[in-house]
């Protein structure tokens, strides 16, 4: 999981650059996270299944204003350890999506 946790600091971190913030999750917000999660610069991994589990589990499990919030965390400090509840999301989506 530590190598993967750095694909979801920029996902978190480059979806909070679009303007203006929306009050729930839209089609732009998982765009922009399936593109940073996918991205090159995230380790080159692309893992996109588990990006796709991973923006999905969060956007049923976590209110978009927390979020926002957590994504605000990681564009301050992008090394912000994950809050728990991200670190089981992303736990769950890579026993489902990487079959470990």
């Amino acid at each position: 999981m530590r190598l993967l946790a750095p694909i979801l600091v920029l996902a978190l971190g480059l979806v909070s650059c679009a303007e203006p913030v929306p009050e729930t999750y839209t089609e732009d917000t998982r765009n922009d996270f399936l593109t940073a999660c996918t991205s090159p610069q995230a380790d080159g991994l692309g893992h996109i299944k588990l990006c796709q589990c991973t923006y999905e589990k969060l956007k049923a499990t976590i209110a978009y204003p927390r979020f926002v919030e957590i994504e605000r965390l990681f564009v301050v400090n992008q090394r912000t350890p994950l809050p728990d509840e991200v670190a089981q999301v992303l736990a769950d989506c890579i026993v489902e999506e990487v079959e470990l």
